[in-house]
């Protein structure tokens, strides 16, 4: 028995699986895995202690993550991180 193959369906197949392997490595970055130091940053929020903690450790290279909740409280503390080396 002799199998016909559509080179049409191969082809577009073959081109739909490429995407999909290409938009996988995209979203997990190939395969790469960044690792974080991560800091906590205290201080009063309403005398500005906060907002300069932070603005001193991204001068360091650190990145801003999250905050806590600042509505009730008169100190806060912020979360930072940084890719490891």
């Amino acid at each position: 028995m002799k199998t016909k193959i559509d080179m049409k369906s191969s082809v577009l197949g073959a081109f739909l699986g490429a995407i999909i392997a290409f938009s996988l490595g995209a979203v997990t970055g190939g395969g790469k895995s960044a690792s974080w130091d991560y800091k906590i940053v205290p201080g009063k929020v309403f005398q500005g202690e906060l907002e300069k903690g932070i603005n001193s450790a991204a001068t360091e290279g650190w990145e801003f993550v999250s905050v806590s909740d600042m509505s009730t409280e008169q100190w806060a503390f912020a979360v930072m991180r940084r890719e490891k080396k």
